[in-house]
């Protein structure tokens, strides 16, 4: 059963959430490289174009901009690309194969320190949808699919874990609830919605929809419970009741003139509750949008409105949903992103539907204020965005672009380079011998430093250097220090 839900705010509500349109120079904010990539190739050698003509850079399939803020760090996703397998794959005349290999790692950052781990995968082609998963608590867990197989990597002292689930998806989303149960959402390929539970060895599933359904997302919930938003779609494109060539996009054969929702559904273990409908259209569908729950505030919904060229937020109170028009810019938009703090203030970044403008909305008392953050004259230039606040509430704005630097981060205040300056980690071999990490490509010099307070960022001190023009070969050890409190090591890498 459909029920139906309020779509707007009462007036009283609407007053205090008066919109105020700053559009601040994008000069503003301060712009830093996270990640860079190579582009892709044609059989010639030469670089693929795009309907600019600008060259393609090389990304997995379904591949979106990601960032997880917890209580320490913010940690970014990064994709590293090659162009052999590894270990290199051989063709019939003994040369390697080349194509577009991907391995993923993850970047963090802690009082203006970057850290990185080692990748967590192999070089491999079929990369789809890389993505971190929602969690409530700290824990970092990332999933990506292999052809039909899901694998979810947790980032794990002393070691990383992984689960596989032999999930197939079109399009697939994961999220692990407080008692470890593992969600996932997939749009299959005939366009329906289906729940997959997975929890101590037993996977089970149910379908939400029978669609066509467009977009869907899902977020963490307590105890076995997860909450999910998903948009359903029409077939009959020019709306003359007919099935025209090209609209049987699932292949059954009939004409599925499903309503065009925005739809809410909550699920306990593998148990659906009802629909409820935030919001609905009779000309386009929405399929940009992004979920946001806690438990202090509840839930809300960040939407593009194609109809009504606005940003919209929409929040739950107990079975109902209101929303308000949170945006002064016009456009479609694309690619939605929503983040809360700990006190209910909310950001939301989205770009333009000619993908030439990055914006952000944030409230504040009340009042929303929407800032242009980045423009640029090429078309289809921003490609994604995602957002999410550090520790001090200070707002971290990712977007993904046309560009080999593909990766960058937005924010008001300076960051340090994540590509010259890293902290890598360090290996302790035997009782009191510490190896040095190798140095990355383009790195000149490497500081070892000690601490033993983590939680006091001014606490690391230095303990030796070493400089060098390229990568030496040779293993580097360090003997540590004996005697005093637990002791803990990390080496800073530089870069010109």
């Amino acid at each position: 059963m459909l029920i139906p839900r309020f779509r707007f705010l009462a007036g009283v509500s609407l007053a205090l959430l008066s919109l105020i349109s700053a559009n601040a120079l994008a000069s503003a904010w301060q712009k830093t490289t996270l990640a860079t990539t190579q582009n892709v190739l044609a059989p010639t050698g030469f670089p693929i174009t795009d309907e600019f003509g600008d060259p393609v850079p090389a990304l997995p399939k379904n591949y979106a901009p990601n960032v997880h803020g917890n209580a320490s760090s913010l940690h970014f996703l990064r994709v590293s690309h090659s162009q052999l397998a590894d270990p290199p794959i051989l063709g019939d005349a003994g040369f390697p194969v080349l194509g577009n290999y991907y391995q993923l790692s993850t970047a963090s950052i802690l009082s203006d320190a970057w850290s990185t781990t080692a990748p967590f995968t192999d070089f491999n082609e079929e990369v789809d949808a890389p993505s971190f998963v929602s969690r409530l608590d700290d824990t970092v867990s990332i999933a990506h699919w292999l052809g039909d197989l899901l694998h979810i990597d947790t980032m794990a002292s002393p070691s990383n874990t992984r689960l596989t689930l032999p999930i197939a998806k079109e399009v697939g989303t994961v999220a692990i609830d407080s008692n470890e149960g593992v969600h996932v959402l997939v749009i299959s390929s005939d366009y329906e919605l289906w729940h997959f539970y997975y929890l101590e060895g037993a996977l089970a599933q149910s379908k939400l929809s029978d669609g066509p359904v467009c977009e869907v997302v899902v977020e963490a919930g307590e105890s076995d419970v997860c909450h999910v938003a998903y948009s359903t779609f029409t077939e009959d494109v020019n709306l003359n009741e007919a099935l025209d060539d090209g609209e049987d996009i699932n292949g059954n054969g009939v004409l599925d003139e499903t309503p065009m929702h925005l739809i809410y559904q909550s699920v306990e273990a593998n148990t659906p509750s009802a629909m409820e409908l935030i919001d609905d259209d009779t000309v386009l569908k929405f399929c940009n949008f992004d979920l946001h729950f806690s438990s202090a505030h509840g839930l809300k919904l960040a939407y593009a409105d194609s109809s009504r060229n606005e940003i919209r937020l929409a929040e739950r109170s107990s079975s109902s949903w209101s929303s308000v028009k949170v945006s002064s810019a016009v456009s479609m938009f694309n690619s939605v992103a929503l983040a809360v703090t700990s006190t209910g203030k909310c950001a939301i970044t989205y770009v333009s539907s000619d993908q030439r403008r990055l914006y952000v909305v944030e409230e504040e008392a009340g009042q929303w204020s929407e800032t242009l953050i980045s423009q640029v004259a090429t078309g289809k230039y921003f490609t994604g965005t995602d957002v999410a606040f550090n520790a001090d509430d200070q707002l971290a704005v990712l977007t993904s672009e046309k560009d080999r630097i593909y990766l960058n981060l937005y924010s008001r205040s300076a960051v340090a380079d994540l590509l010259s300056t890293l902290v890598r980690p360090t290996e302790i071999r035997g009782a009191f011998i510490i190896t040095w990490p190798t140095p990355s490509e383009g790195a000149t010099k490497q500081v070892l430093q000690v601490s033993s307070n983590l939680a006091d960022p001014d606490s690391w001190e230095f303990v030796a250097q070493r400089t060098y023009w390229r990568n030496p070969a040779e293993v580097m050890e360090t003997v540590a220090e004996k005697d005093g409190p637990n002791r803990f090591y990390r080496v800073i890498e530089l870069s010109d």
